[in-house]
């Protein structure tokens, strides 16, 4: 008998969130957690902080709906000039 050991929302690292949101600097989250542009970690392993996929995807839904409202306004101005 084989176990799935299957995480259903694993816990990424700093390295690894800044790879997954784009080649992003470390010290580039350092500050937007710090200026609460991103959100913080959902936990601490020692002095290592780890964020939830589901955090980090819920951030990018948030910032992509933000960029298509700004898009949709944008867009609307132009059509009443």
């Amino acid at each position: 008998m084989m176990t799935d050991y299957t995480i259903e929302d694993p816990r990424y690292t700093k390295a690894q969130v800044c790879a997954y949101v784009g080649n992003l600097d470390l010290s580039t989250l350092d500050k937007w957690i710090a200026a609460k542009k991103f959100p913080k970690p959902d936990l601490y392993l020692g002095r290592q902080p780890r964020w939830k996929l589901s955090t980090v995807n819920f951030y990018l839904e948030q910032k992509e709906q933000e960029y298509q409202e700004k898009q949709k306004n944008n867009q609307s101005v132009r059509l009443s000039i």
